[in-house]
């Protein structure tokens, strides 16, 4: 599925019911790497697997961003999702993005 966020479009896949969770991968790869634990997960949450913008089949930004800007792009996210209180999980640069968000 595809979520616009801000100028880009934003790959991701939902999968199971429940409390939200978001995954989010790290630097040079995409939602694949994610893929295993979405699986674990989805038995008990609603889980939400995304390309970060600029990887996977997400848009590529015009000009390179930095780490507020990925977290502006995360929390961004959030609401377009209507994801209230989600559980953020991140891998690498995944997990450097949920801390810029949340700031």
């Amino acid at each position: 599925m595809q979520i616009k966020v801000k100028d880009w479009n934003i790959n991701y896949e939902v999968y199971g019911n429940g409390t939200p969770v978001i995954l989010l991968h790290g630097w040079l790869t995409d939602l694949e790497t994610m893929r295993p634990m979405a699986k674990s997960l989805q038995e008990n949450f609603k889980v939400y697997l995304v390309d970060v913008v600029g990887f996977g089949k997400s848009d590529l930004p015009e000009h390179p961003l930095n780490s507020n800007d990925f977290g502006d792009f995360l929390a961004e996210l959030v609401k377009k999702l209507k994801a209230e209180n989600p559980i953020l999980i991140g891998h690498s640069n995944g997990g450097r993005i949920i801390i810029n968000a949340v700031r």
